[in-house]
C-alpha cells in the first residue's frame, strides 16, 4: 500500500506487545529517557515505557477487543480505526498490577476471530533488574473475502494534534483535512464536510511568528479564529509573520531527594543535572540563558563503599560540593568538613515528623516532639522555610525557583500584586526538610474566602493571595501540605452515627471529637438528633483534639501550627451551623507512641523470639560483604553463613585494615578469646559484661544491660571479647597521617607522615629502643611501636582495656567505625519486605539494626564503659608520645592522636544518625505503604509503634568525650 497507495488483503490477524514485568516491579538498571550527564531533563523509565498491553489487528469489518492477565479479561478498546471498518486497527489495554500469562482476543457478534498468546507477566526479573524491551506475539492468520481498505489517494487526515500553544488550531484544521507540518495528523480517512466558508482574511496575532500562517488563514476562514492566536484582516491585506526561533530546550532547574541525598540533589539539580534514579525533579526552565554549574576543581568524587548514587557525587565532586558522608574525594581541594554551606548535610526524619511554618515553629505534619538535635542554620528563631525576598514570574523555571539547596514548594502572590498575573513569591523550604503535595484552598466564594486545609494536611502558610491573580474581599487562603504519616495516626479511626457508642473492649472514644448531626432519617418518619462519638483503637496516637470555628461566620476554623485537621463538619459540637457553605475544623495534636514494655523473664534476660537470619543465612552473612571488609570479616562472615558463632574463635594476632596509600596491614597483639577472657576476670570474682537491647525482653529498649556472673556456665553466649576502642581506628589513624584528611573530610592541622614510615619503622621489631615504661604492670617489654599501641588496646597481657560485649553489637559497632551501614541495604530491604508479608521476624530483624546502632552509643556512654575508653584512648595517646619521642620521621603523634581521635568521634556520630534516621523513615514509608493491606493489625501497630518510638530516641546517637558531648 506504501507504493501503490492500494491494496486487498484476505487474511485477518492480530499482533501485541508488551513486557514481560511491569515497571516498578525491579531496579531500572539505570535507565533514563534522556541523558542527565548532558543536562537533559531525564525521565524515569516507567513513565515512557508505559504498563499496558498494545495491540494492532488487520480486520475486514468492525471487531471488538480484549486483553487477559491471569486469567482476568478486561475489554479492550480501539484508539484508532479504519475508515469504513476496513484496515488496521490500533489499541491498547493497562496492566493494572497484574500478572500472568496473556492473551489478546479479536471477537465478532460474541464469536471469536483470531487470538495470540504469549508469556505471562511477572514480578520476577533477572539480575533484579526491570526489562524494558517488550516482547511481540502474533495470532494464526484467520481467512476472509478479499477486502480493500479506503485507498491513501482517497485519504485525507480526519484527525491530529499539535504542541499546546497550537493544539486546538491543529486539532480544529486537521478534522478537515489539513494539518500542516506542526500539527501531527493521527489519522486518516474519507474528507469529512468543512464547515460553511466565511470568505475572511486570517492572519496571525502581533507576535506570532510564520508557523501560524496557514493554520489561522484556514481556521478564521472555517469559523475558529482564537483572538489570542489570529485576527481578521481586509481582503486585500497580505499577512506576514517572522520565522520562528528554535524552541528552547528544557532542563531541570530545581529538584529534590528524601534522606541523605536531599541537599546534593537540590545542589546539582539546580544547575540541571539530576539524575532521576536518586532525584526527583521539581521545576523545569530552558537552557537558554541557564547559569553556568560551578567552575570545575580538582575533586574527583565517587559514592562510598557499598553505595550507588548514579554519578551523583562525580558531578557533585567536579563542581565543589563534595560531602564527606556521601562521598569519596580525591585528587585537589577536597574538603575541610561537610563540603556545602551551611551544614545542611544532617539528616532529620521531619517528613515523619513535620514540617516548618515560617515563622519556625514547628508544625503538625505529624506533630511529634522528636527530642533530636536540629539543623543547625544559627538561631533557634531563624525561619525554616521562607518566601523568595522578591517578585518573579512564577511561570519562568530559572526566575522562579529557589536556592541549591532548597525545594519550591508554591507561591504566594501576595505584595506582588502589579506584576501580571503569575507574579508572586516563591515559597521555598530546605531540600532535606520539605513535604512534597502542596496546594493553596479557599478560593473566593460568596463575597470571601474560607481557607481551611482538608483532613490529613496541615496549614503551612495563609494570604488573601494564594496563587491567583484575585484577592479575597475577606478572610484568606490556606496553604496546605500532606501530613506525610496521617494514615497511621487515624488508623482504625472512624464515626459512629446516631448516639452508637465505641467499642469498649477495643475503642475509645477520643475527647473532644464528638460532633452533632442534624436531623437524620433513620426509617418509618423517624428523625435522630444526635451525638456522632469519633472512635479509635485505644492506643491510637491522636491528643488535645478540638473543634475550632464559631458559628454563624465560622471564619477563625483553622487548626493551629502543631495540629493536623482531621475532620470539617458545618455543625462539629454544636447545634449552631456555620453559613454560606463554610465548615467548623477538627483539629488534634499527635503523639509519640507509648513506651510498653514487657516483663522480663527470671534474670532480666530473654532468648530472642525472632530469629529470621536462622532462615535466610547467606542473605544475612554473604550479603552484607563490604570491599572495606578485612579478610577476617570475610571468614567470621563464611561462618554465620556455616550456623557458627560470628567472631567466636579469638585468641590470636589479627591482621587489621587493608592495604591503602601504600601503608600495609598491621597486626594486632594476640588477645584472649571469650573463654579465656571469662576465666581471668573470673579470678577477680566475678565477670561482667553488657548485653545490647536484643537481648532484653523489653522490645522498646534502646539501651544496654549490664551482666554480672560468677561461674562461666553463667556468661551468656552472647557475650564476646571486645576492644572498647575498637582495633581498626589504628590503620584509619595511619591513613589520616599518610593523607592529611580527618574522618569527615577535613584537612589536618599537621604536615602528612611518608607511608614508608609506617611499613619501616612503626610497623618493624626493634625500632625502639630498651628500657622504656611498659604499657601495663603485666606488660612485656615491647620495642615494635605497632604492637606498643595495640597493646594499649587490649591483649592477653593488658586484659584491663577488654571487656565482654554482646557479639551483634560489637559488629555494629566495628562497622560505625569503618563508616558501613549496619545492615546492608539489600538485607534491611528485604526484611522489610518480609516483615509486610507477614513475617514478624524478618520485621523485628530489621529493627534490630536500628536498635542496635542505638546500643552501640548506650553502651560507649554507660560510665563504666565510658571510663575505660577515656581510659584506652589516654593510654593510645601515651604510647604515640613516647614513639614520637624515640623515632625519627614522625613528630606530633601524640597531638595528632587528639585531632583525629575527636574527628573520628564526630563523623561516626554523624554517620550513626543519619543511618539511623534514613532507616526509621524508610520503614514507616514502607509499613505505611505496604501494611496495610499486607500484614495483621496487631503486627502493624507493633512495627509503626516501635518506628516511631526509635525517631525519637535520635538525641540519644552521641558520645561524650572529655567535655564534649558529640551528637
Amino acid at each position: 500500500m506504501a507504493k501503490s497507495g492500494t491494496t486487498t488483503f484476505n487474511q485477518e490477524n492480530v499482533v501485541a506487545w508488551y513486557r514481560e514485568t511491569p515497571g516498578s516491579a525491579c531496579g531500572t538498571g539505570g535507565t533514563t529517557g534522556n541523558t542527565a550527564s548532558q543536562l537533559q531533563q531525564t525521565h524515569a523509565p516507567a513513565v515512557l515505557a508505559q504498563d499496558r498491553i498494545f495491540y494492532a489487528a488487520l480486520l475486514g469489518s468492525p471487531a471488538s477487543v480484549s486483553a487477559s492477565i491471569g486469567g482476568q479479561s478486561v475489554a479492550g478498546t480501539w484508539d484508532i480505526a479504519p475508515s469504513g471498518g476496513v484496515g488496521l486497527y490500533r489499541g491498547s489495554v493497562p496492566m493494572g498490577g497484574r500478572t500472568g500469562a496473556v492473551v489478546v482476543s479479536i471477537t465478532r457478534s460474541g464469536s471469536g476471530v483470531v487470538q495470540a498468546s504469549g508469556n505471562p507477566i511477572t514480578t520476577a526479573c533477572t539480575g533484579g533488574m526491570t526489562n524494558w524491551n517488550p516482547i511481540v506475539i502474533s495470532g494464526s492468520p484467520r481467512s476472509i473475502a478479499p477486502a480493500t481498505p479506503l485507498s491513501l489517494a482517497g485519504s485525507v487526515c480526519t484527525s491530529g494534534f499539535g504542541d499546546p500553544k497550537y493544539l486546538d488550531l491543529c486539532s480544529f484544521a486537521c478534522r478537515y483535512g489539513y494539518c500542516p507540518s506542526v500539527c501531527t495528523c493521527t489519522s486518516l480517512g474519507a474528507a469529512v464536510e468543512k464547515p460553511a466558508a466565511l470568505n475572511v482574511n486570517g492572519c496571525p496575532k502581533a507576535g506570532m511568528d510564520s508557523t501560524y500562517l496557514g493554520l489561522c488563514s484556514f481556521g478564521c476562514n472555517y469559523g475558529y479564529c482564537p483572538p489570542s492566536l489570529c485576527q481578521v484582516h481586509p481582503a486585500g491585506h497580505v499577512c506576514t509573520a517572522p520565522n520562528p526561533t528554535a524552541p528552547p530546550i528544557p532542563v531541570c532547574v530545581s529538584g529534590m531527594a528524601d534522606g541523605a541525598h536531599a541537599d546534593l540533589c537540590s545542589f546539582s539539580c539546580y544547575y540541571g543535572f539530576c539524575p532521576p534514579e536518586i532525584c526527583t525533579c521539581t521545576q523545569a526552565g530552558s537552557a537558554t540563558g541557564a547559569p553556568a554549574p560551578p567552575p570545575v576543581t580538582g575533586m574527583v568524587g565517587g559514592p562510598k563503599a557499598g553505595t550507588v548514587d548514579y554519578d551523583l557525587c562525580q558531578w557533585a565532586c567536579q563542581h565543589g560540593n563534595c560531602p564527606s558522608h556521601l562521598c569519596t574525594c580525591s585528587g585537589s581541594g577536597c574538603p575541610s568538613g561537610g563540603g556545602t554551606p551551611g551544614g545542611l548535610f544532617f539528616q532529620f526524619p521531619s517528613k515523619l515528623a513535620a514540617t516548618q511554618s515560617l515563622s519556625g515553629r514547628l508544625m503538625g505534619g505529624l506533630g511529634f516532639d522528636w527530642g533530636g538535635p536540629s539543623f543547625d542554620r544559627g538561631p533557634v528563631d531563624e525561619p525554616v522555610c521562607r518566601l523568595s525576598s522578591s517578585c518573579t514570574r512564577q511561570d519562568q523555571g530559572y526566575e522562579s525557583r529557589c536556592g541549591p539547596y532548597e525545594v519550591k514548594l508554591g507561591w504566594d502572590k501576595d505584595g506582588c500584586e502589579g506584576g501580571g498575573s503569575y507574579y508572586g513569591r516563591s515559597i521555598c523550604c530546605p531540600a532535606s526538610e520539605a513535604v512534597t503535595k502542596c496546594v493553596w484552598r479557599g478560593e473566593e466564594s460568596d463575597g470571601g474566602c474560607n481557607g481551611q486545609c482538608q483532613p490529613g494536611e496541615t496549614q503551612l502558610w495563609q494570604s488573601p493571595w494564594g496563587n491567583k491573580p484575585d484577592r479575597c474581599k475577606r478572610g484568606t487562603k490556606a496553604f496546605c501540605c500532606q501530613a506525610i504519616e496521617y494514615s497511621l495516626v487515624t488508623r482504625g479511626c472512624h464515626w459512629k452515627t446516631c448516639g452508637v457508642d465505641c467499642n469498649p473492649i477495643t475503642e475509645t472514644r477520643v475527647t473532644g471529637m464528638s460532633k452533632r448531626t442534624g436531623p437524620r432519617t433513620l426509617g418509618e418518619g423517624l428523625f435522630c438528633l444526635a451525638v456522632n462519638h469519633y472512635c479509635c483503637p485505644k492506643d491510637n496516637l491522636l491528643s488535645d483534639c478540638v473543634w475550632r470555628g464559631t458559628a454563624p461566620d465560622c471564619g477563625n476554623a483553622q487548626c493551629k501550627d502543631d495540629e493536623i485537621v482531621v475532620n470539617l463538619d458545618p455543625f462539629g459540637n454544636s447545634l449552631e451551623r456555620c453559613r454560606t457553605g463554610r465548615n467548623k475544623i477538627a483539629c488534634c495534636k499527635a503523639n509519640a507512641p507509648p513506651v510498653t514494655p514487657e516483663a522480663p523473664s527470671p534474670g532480666g534476660v530473654c532468648k530472642p523470639e525472632f530469629d529470621w537470619c536462622a532462615a535466610n543465612p547467606v542473605e544475612c552473612a554473604l550479603e552484607d560483604m563490604d570491599p572495606e571488609f578485612g579478610e577476617d570479616d570475610a571468614a567470621d562472615f563464611a561462618g554465620a553463613a556455616a550456623g557458627l558463632h560470628v567472631l567466636a574463635e579469638r585468641g590470636t594476632a589479627r591482621e587489621i585494615g587493608k592495604v591503602a596509600n601504600g601503608v600495609k596491614k598491621m597486626l594486632s597483639q594476640p588477645y584472649p578469646s571469650r573463654g579465656e577472657l571469662i576465666t581471668k576476670t573470673l579470678g577477680k570474682s566475678v565477670s561482667v559484661g553488657w548485653l545490647a537491647n536484643e537481648r532484653v525482653c523489653d522490645i522498646y529498649n534502646t539501651g544496654i544491660a549490664k551482666f554480672t556472673a560468677t561461674s562461666a556456665a553463667a556468661v551468656p553466649k552472647a557475650l564476646d571479647t571486645e576492644h572498647v576502642i575498637d582495633l581498626q581506628v589504628i590503620p584509619q589513624f595511619a591513613q589520616t597521617c599518610v593523607t592529611g584528611i580527618l574522618p569527615g573530610g577535613a584537612i589536618s592541622k599537621f604536615a602528612t607522615i611518608p607511608a614508608a614510615w609506617f611499613n619501616d619503622v612503626f610497623m618493624k621489631d626493634g625500632m625502639l629502643p630498651a628500657g622504656l615504661p611498659r604499657v601495663s604492670p603485666t606488660s612485656p617489654e615491647i620495642r615494635n611501636a605497632m604492637k606498643l599501641i595495640f597493646e594499649a588496646c587490649g591483649s592477653d597481657s593488658n586484659i584491663l582495656r577488654l571487656l565482654l560485649a554482646d557479639r551483634e553489637m560489637n559488629q555494629i559497632k566495628g562497622k560505625l567505625v569503618r563508616f558501613l551501614n549496619p545492615m546492608a541495604p539489600k538485607i534491611f530491604q528485604k526484611a522489610l519486605k518480609d516483615g509486610a508479608a507477614g513475617n514478624r521476624e524478618a520485621a523485628m530483624t530489621a529493627i534490630s539494626a536500628i536498635k542496635g546502632t542505638f546500643s552501640v552509643f548506650s553502651y560507649l556512654q554507660h560510665p563504666e564503659v565510658s571510663a575505660a575508653f577515656h581510659a584506652t584512648a589516654d593510654s593510645i595517646r601515651a604510647q604515640f608520645a613516647i614513639i614520637a619521642s624515640n623515632t625519627q620521621g614522625a613528630a606530633f603523634l601524640a597531638e595528632r592522636w587528639d585531632e583525629y581521635f575527636l574527628a573520628l568521634l564526630r563523623a561516626i556520630v554523624s554517620h550513626g544518625h543519619n543511618w539511623t534516621a534514613e532507616r526509621l523513615l524508610q520503614a514507616a514509608r514502607h509499613y505505611s505503604q505496604y501494611g496495610g493491606t499486607q500484614i495483621g493489625t496487631t503486627v502493624y501497630a507493633e512495627q509503626m509503634r516501635l518506628v516511631l518510638f526509635l525517631s525519637t530516641q535520635l538525641g540519644k546517637i552521641s558520645i561524650k568525650y572529655k567535655d564534649e558531648i558529640i551528637s
